[in-house]
């Protein structure tokens, strides 16, 4: 009603000006330009009310989202320090400081974060370690972030080795006629599955899980889970059992002048295969087994080469490769840059003009990838990274280039590299890991180079504490 008064009022007034401007001459030059003016002034609020009001409701319409929260929380409101590999669909990240962990899947969400943890291990067989930082608590993880067991440490009880969601604790007791330790195995759960009584003191250092539910203590005494029983058989090196077998050390018999590779299986069958004389000597400290194949690298005698033995076949055979690629092996970068997996043996090389090369051979000593330059992860997910002066290659098992960074949009200044080291963008779990340098965000690629997702989706995230577990 104020609107429609308002407008016949003005069309009222214009009229009547129009009716002096006409017909009064005696109006003075001023007093015509003074009522222009208010009749303008007049108009123009007339109409900028009505539009502007318009304009008003829609932009609050328009800009108001439809959840704050959600997009609020969507927001980078981390500041993400460090990204780990993917295992098992998860990854750790660390947030805001070193002490605020958080594990992501593959889709970019964050799924939950604990502060003030320390990361121990990887998702394994649906589990994980981490460590309190205030408590010095080791707790176990499922792949949701709940917490199934925990293991205090004191002055006497302390976790000296832990993996697959196994942990074991030593508890030290002495005084003047005793000094007793008793280790105790645990299952994901928290229940105790064994535990024996020694004098013998295993520590950090050499005690370790060495895969397949396989405990070593002291590179002494390997406690088998399934069998519930210890063997012992000495070593000298670490033992991982990445198949059914493991290589445990090379013995030297006086008596037979000959050196044997001393094998266990997960059975806990300890075996000793004679090495044929003419192979010369081997080192014991760097033996892998991959896929039915044991490397063994040999010393200085008669030369240095390596040999390996089929489990399959029960066979041993030398590295044969041109002398003008034996002879430019760069032995002091292994084992740093020396690799073998998935049937391929990485050989860091040194060329003429002394830059880093790299060579790739299959388990028959044949060729894959003749030198390039620059230094190499080892094969996972069937493919092999190429770190080089100016690009990251990716090569299929065959040999085959399927893609650089570079062809992904990726200049080398960009991302983060260090060709003193191991080639840092290795595939775990079919994903590739780097980081961009400057961003907060990291990179995560799948196996054909194309991004995961952009950003971290914080949505989906909740803040963990071990009062609910704590609280049982």
């Amino acid at each position: 009603m104020l609107k429609i008064s308002l407008k016949g009022y003005i069309i009222s007034l214009k009229e009547t000006l129009l009716s002096i401007l006409f017909y009064e001459e005696v109006l003075s030059m001023h007093k015509f330009i003074s009522i222009i003016m208010i009749l303008f002034l007049l108009c123009g609020c007339s109409k900028s009310t009505t539009v502007q009001n318009t304009q008003t409701h829609e932009s609050i319409k328009k800009s108001t989202p439809k959840n704050n929260s959600a997009t609020n929380k969507a927001e980078n409101k981390y500041n993400y320090i460090s990204w780990d590999d993917f295992n098992e669909d998860r990854a750790w990240i660390r947030m805001n400081s070193y002490t605020h962990i958080g594990c992501i899947d593959k889709k970019g969400y964050l799924l939950f974060e604990y502060e003030n943890m320390d990361i121990l291990t990887d998702f394994s067989n649906g589990y994980a370690h981490v460590k309190d930082q205030n408590t010095d608590i080791v707790y176990v993880l499922d792949s949701s972030g709940n917490i199934q067991s925990a293991y205090p440490e004191d002055s006497s009880t302390t976790v000296i080795a832990y993996g697959d969601g196994y942990t074991v604790t030593s508890e030290h007791a002495e005084g003047f006629d005793y000094n007793d330790y008793t280790y105790k195995i645990y299952d994901p759960s928290g229940s105790l599955i064994n535990s024996f009584n020694t004098t013998d003191e295993y520590t950090y250092e050499n005690s370790y899980y060495c895969g397949k539910d396989i405990f070593e203590f002291g590179n002494t005494n390997f406690y088998f889970i399934s069998l519930k029983k210890m063997i012992n058989c000495p070593t000298d090196h670490q033992v991982f059992f990445y198949d059914d077998t493991a290589a445990v050390d090379i013995t030297y018999s006086e008596t037979e002048s000959l050196s044997k590779l001393k094998l266990m299986n997960t059975s806990g069958q300890i075996s000793e295969i004679p090495i044929p004389k003419d192979f010369g000597s081997p080192y014991s400290s760097d033996i892998i087994i991959k896929d039915g194949l044991c490397l063994i690298q040999v010393s200085e005698y008669p030369e240095k080469n390596f040999i390996s033995y089929d489990l399959s076949t029960n066979t041993f055979s030398k590295m044969n490769i041109d002398a003008k690629y034996a002879d430019k092996i760069n032995w002091d970068a292994i084992p740093e840059h020396f690799s073998f997996s998935n049937n391929r043996l990485v050989l860091p090389l040194t060329g003429d003009d002394d830059n880093h090369y790299i060579m790739v051979l299959d388990d028959n000593w044949n060729i894959i990838i003749q030198p390039v330059q620059g230094y190499s992860s080892e094969y996972t997910c069937q493919k092999l990274v190429v770190e080089t002066n100016n690009d990251t290659v990716i090569y299929d098992k065959s040999g085959n280039i399927l893609y650089t960074l570079s062809d992904k949009g990726y200049k080398k200044s960009d991302y983060q590299s260090d060709l003193t080291q191991k080639c840092p963008v290795p595939f775990s779990d079919n994903v590739m890991t780097f980081v961009i340098i400057g961003s907060h965000e990291p990179a995560y690629l799948d196996k054909n180079g194309n991004k995961l997702f952009s950003n971290i989706n914080t949505n989906k995230s909740k803040l963990k504490t071990v009062n609910s577990y704590n609280s049982k």
